[in-house]
């Protein structure tokens, strides 16, 4: 296995990552709030995960950030959210668009 040197995001992509960690740490602290504590931890977990795939540049940590997004569709779904609950594929979507040189060539 070779070493990888000199990966590095776009300011576009540490951009986004950044507002996905703030906004993955809102929306834990309003679970956290209204005692929804599982999705308080899956909010953590996202913000977690997007700090590491920033540092460590690895996709191991993209695949683990959409097993996030799939666990809070789930979640979502079976409280009742309904179609509203697909509207979080954007992010990893989103996320694979400006990192997809850097993590997949």
């Amino acid at each position: 296995m070779e070493m990888e040197t000199n990966k590095e995001f776009s300011t576009a992509a540490k951009v986004w990552m950044i507002i996905c960690i703030v906004a993955s740490f809102l929306a834990a602290a309003v679970n956290l709030v209204t005692l929804h504590l599982f999705l308080f931890l899956v909010g953590v977990a996202g913000a977690v995960l997007y700090l590491f795939l920033l540092r460590r540049k690895d996709k191991v940590f993209f695949f683990a950030i959409c097993g996030v997004v799939a666990i809070t569709m789930i979640v979502n779904l079976a409280g009742g959210q309904g179609l509203a609950s697909f509207s979080g594929i954007l992010n990893p979507v989103i996320t694979y668009v400006l990192t997809r040189k850097t993590l997949f060539e």
